[in-house]
């Protein structure tokens, strides 16, 4: 490389090095600008993700929380109404009411409480209705996974049991005791107590 070569080279960067210093306050906001709206996008969007993830969480409480009523609100009806028929089965013969009618107008009782302009009572429908609570009740092991419900879910089934036998005209006195046990479980054990804490908000 000449001389003259050399000088030439160490000009052009010397100009290049000047034209850097030369940029105005819009050369820079130009190149500045798409960096800085970037970061705020993903600020916002990170920020976004955050308040959904949050309200999406809240929505699954309101979610379980409205499960949870109603089983217990079912157990809540349930559990007295089981009293009353093991208390029946202890009455002399012409004390007893026939345990259908103990199970019909419970089931018009609920039906009225909860659905008040509802006039039309189904009767037949009683094995039907008490089935469907059960159904109800079978979910509590996912709704409260933290508490022991298997006295509750032995009660429901012998409490079906006695529903579909009173109903189909057979015997209910061996369910009748299994019943009495459960509910005695239950209650020694506070078990309705340590669910109903869960819907305290």
């Amino acid at each position: 490389m000449t001389y003259e070569e050399i000088i030439k080279s160490i000009d052009e960067r010397i100009e290049l090095i000047l034209q850097l210093f030369e940029r105005d306050f819009w050369d820079y906001a130009a190149i500045i600008a798409p960096i800085l709206l970037s970061v705020i996008a993903i600020v916002v969007s990170i920020q976004t993700a955050l308040q959904q993830n949050k309200i999406g969480k809240r929505q699954n409480e309101i979610t379980l929380f409205e499960h949870r009523f109603k089983a217990l609100s079912i157990l809540d009806f349930l559990l007295p109404l089981a009293k009353t028929i093991i208390d029946n089965t202890k009455k002399d013969d012409k004390e007893k009411q026939d345990v259908w009618d103990i199970l019909a107008i419970a089931m018009q009782t609920f039906k009225y409480s909860t659905s008040p302009f509802d006039k039309k009572i189904e009767f037949s429908q009683v094995e039907y209705f008490y089935t469907n609570m059960i159904l109800e009740i079978s979910r509590l092991p996912c709704l409260f996974k933290n508490e022991s419900t298997e006295y509750i879910l032995a009660f429901s089934y012998a409490f079906k049991s006695i529903a579909d036998n009173v109903c189909n005209g057979e015997d209910y006195e061996e369910e009748i005791f299994l019943l009495q046990k459960y509910v005695c479980e239950i209650e020694e054990k506070n078990i309705m107590d340590k669910l109903e804490k869960y819907l305290k908000l």
